[in-house]
């Protein structure tokens, strides 16, 4: 925790100059100001709370990127947005999808769920495949900090990232871009909006292309020289109808590809950007369509919303886990269907504000899974283990809010509720086979020793109520203190790498998460400065294990743990031409109960710290836009140490490292737009994530990598 104690010690003096710069307009007069030219941060409106209300009035920890942040900052994808968040961890070196931690909860792969929820225009998507990669045609994005299940219809036990795309407009009015960069990396991007020839019906297009050849290099005489290489398309198509004010219509579709090599990873025991591995035929293929219908009603007495979601994605990967031709081939397609509905009470300042909903989605897994062993030196040649499986699961929720004045209308009582209903069903089947042949080998399982192949259907259900309660008191002058305690749970699955059906099952992993914290709008409206202190027990976790001796994984509710720290952000206008923002994450995160059994016994890692959980992460940045045009970004990263075995081994923690990001432009006022952009400035040399026991893989960050982008709008 020393590198959290320096970072803090640090921080402080810096925001209190900023404050003590802009001390001189405390007080001033209206006229003044104006004469003078100050700004104020204007007032963001949050529907990430199922009710457009001011963020600063809202009792939830929660960070926000706006359209013009999103533009200014260069976030083009969930991973970039990911580094503003503090004690947030984004991974998406596999399959080019994505995989979230926070506050030490994470992604693991027999869930195939993420414990942060994604929701696009409120349609939500909980796996690691399919997540939108195509920032273009954004209004803004919400993350909202720890268990949400009481304001959304899909359960979110970590948080929720809610993006909300930009509605069309009665006006034409677009966006084109190019860029290129480094590694033979170029892209471009469009987006026009407008009215049809239809009264009352609006449209919007956008769309992305980009390739790179990646930055890591394969030296295998007949590989892949360009390991990681990428190429992605993005397209939405979207279209709203609004008869009457009270009735508003959208129908919307996105569709993502990405076709590439493999991650960006080394094997071995020195840093490299080089591989040596001798795999020959690296792929990651993927393609997502999905699709939704949202009708807003409203009436004298509330609103109504309804939203019907539709979602599929298939993905083809053949990836490296040792040194040799034979990899981990992967066929998998996912997808479903969902409905919500919302009950909601009238937006109002003061009184008694509530809302109710019911949710049911409908969805499969299914997915093939081989893995490619060479057992040559046991006569038993070159073996392929293929896992097949599919997994329907069905999901039923009546979820509700009701904030209640106590007293005076600047005190509000928020409670709230869920029940939860998830059913799942597991089709499994393990066969192995000659890898040269195809031939069943008809005998045994090198692995488990079972005769195969092995075939057999679970399936279970999980039931779950969970509560919420919030205090909030808006004191005069833009300032609000809060506490709020609240219930996460993430339902339980099956095993399918597990030949034996009693032992296919896991249960469900519950939290109590405890926030404090305030909300403030200083010095007139120039600063905003948020502060949670949190404390989160985790019981029951969904533990991704290691059966001892083979390269086969499995989930265990193997472990109680516990994580508390402190979270902060700001926002300040200095002056009319320079914004500074900023975050701040300092974390502890450790197992309390936590003992894998292994064949010598069992290894205790009670008081170890949680894989995934950065001790502490910092943003701070500044955006410089001058009337003749001159724009300058900057922003400087830091992580703290990581841990990503459960053992802390030394050679799987990564050590603090440093991110600079860059960019300088000049924007006309005729439209058009250029800048040069550098992301990682200063070429800091890093991992992103190591993959302990068996495997012994560590993937690499991406070098300095320099470009050049031209916009033109109209």
């Amino acid at each position: 925790m020393r590198a959290s104690c320096w970072y803090t010690r640090a921080l402080w003096p810096a925001l209190f100059i900023g404050l003590w710069a802009m001390t001189p307009v405390w007080g001033e007069t209206r006229e003044n100001k104006e004469s003078r030219g100050v700004v104020q941060i204007e007032p963001v409106t949050v529907t990430a709370s199922k009710r457009d209300a001011n963020a600063q009035e809202a009792a939830i920890p929660m960070s926000i990127v706006t359209d013009v942040q999103i533009e200014d900052q260069s976030i083009d994808s969930l991973k970039d947005f990911s580094a503003f968040l503090p004690n947030f961890i984004y991974g998406g070196n596999r399959l080019d999808s994505g995989s979230f931690s926070y506050r030490g909860l994470g992604y693991n792969t027999f869930t195939e769920k993420e414990p942060v929820i994604v929701n696009v225009d409120g349609v939500p998507w909980d796996s690691r495949f399919g997540i939108l990669t195509g920032f273009i045609d954004i209004e803004q994005v919400e993350f909202l900090r720890g268990p949400q299940g009481t304001l959304y219809g899909k359960n979110a036990m970590g948080g929720v990232i809610n993006i909300t795309t930009k509605q069309p407009g009665d006006a034409i009015h677009g966006k084109v871009s190019v860029n290129v960069e480094e590694n033979n990396g170029y892209g471009t991007k469009f987006v026009v909006s407008g009215p049809a020839d239809v009264d009352h019906l609006f449209f919007s297009l956008a769309g992305a292309y980009s390739t790179t050849d990646g930055y890591m290099t394969d030296h295998t005489p007949g590989g892949d020289r360009d390991w990681d290489h990428n190429e992605k398309k993005y397209l939405s198509v979207k279209l709203g109808y609004e008869p009457s004010q009270t009735l508003d219509m959208s129908l919307s579709y996105r569709f993502n590809s990405s076709d590439g090599g493999h991650s960006p990873i080394y094997m071995g025991d020195r840093f490299t950007y080089d591989t040596y591995n001798g795999y020959k035929d690296p792929k990651m293929e993927q393609n997502t369509h999905d699709a939704s219908f949202k009708i807003d009603l409203s009436t004298r007495l509330f609103d109504i919303t309804a939203i019907t979601g539709f979602k599929h994605t298939a993905a083809d990967a053949k990836i490296a886990y040792q040194p040799s031709d034979y990899g981990c081939p992967m066929d998998v397609t996912e997808g479903g269907l969902s409905q919500e509905i919302r009950f909601k009470s009238k937006d109002k300042k003061e009184g008694l504000q509530w809302l109710f909903g019911l949710y049911a989605d409908s969805s499969k897994l299914d997915n093939a899974i081989t893995m490619e062993y060479d057992y040559s030196d046991y006569g038993l040649g070159v073996l392929s283990d293929t896992y097949a499986f599919e997994i329907p699961t069905k999901s039923y929720a009546a979820f509700g809010e009701m904030t209640i004045p106590l007293f005076t209308p600047s005190l509000a009582l928020t409670l709230g509720a869920r029940l939860e209903r998830v059913e799942k069903e597991m089709d499994y089947r393990h066969d192995q086979a000659d890898w040269a042949t195809g031939a069943s080998s008809g005998t045994y399982n090198w692995i488990y020793m079972t005769d195969n192949p092995t075939q057999y259907t679970v399936e279970d259900s999980w039931r779950a109520f969970l509560g919420k309660m919030a205090l909030a008191y808006r004191v005069n002058g833009g300032f609000m203190p809060y506490l709020s305690i609240s219930q996460g749970y993430m339902p339980g699955g099956f095993n399918y790498t597990n030949d034996i059906k009693e032992n296919a099952q896991f249960d469900e992993q519950r939290s109590l998460d405890y926030e404090l914290g305030f909300k403030s709008m200083l010095f007139d409206r120039r600063l905003m400065f948020n502060v949670n202190l949190f404390y989160t027990l985790y019981k029951d976790m969904q533990i991704l294990q290691n059966k001892a001796g083979t390269l086969v994984y499995y989930v265990n509710n193997a472990g109680e743990a516990h994580a508390t720290g402190i979270e902060a952000d700001f926002n300040a206008q200095i002056t009319r031409n320079l914004n500074l923002f900023g975050s701040l994450g300092v974390m502890e995160a450790e197992y309390d109960d936590y003992g894998v059994e292994t064949y010598s016994g069992t290894i205790d890692y009670d008081g170890n710290t949680m894989t995934y959980a950065p001790s502490y992460s910092v943003s701070i940045g500044a955006v410089y836009r001058h009337k003749t045009g001159l724009f300058i970004y900057g922003c400087y990263h830091r992580y703290g140490e990581t841990q990503f075995s459960e053992d802390n081994n030394s050679r799987y923690e990564r050590g603090a490292y440093d991110l600079v990001d860059a960019k300088i432009g000049y924007e006309s006022s005729m439209g058009w737009e250029v800048y040069v952009y550098a992301r990682n400035l200063l070429n800091e040399a890093y991992i992103t994530e190591a993959f302990a026991g068996a495997y012994d893989i560590f993937a690499v960050g991406e070098p300095r990598t320099v470009g050049l982008e031209l916009v033109y709008r109209f």
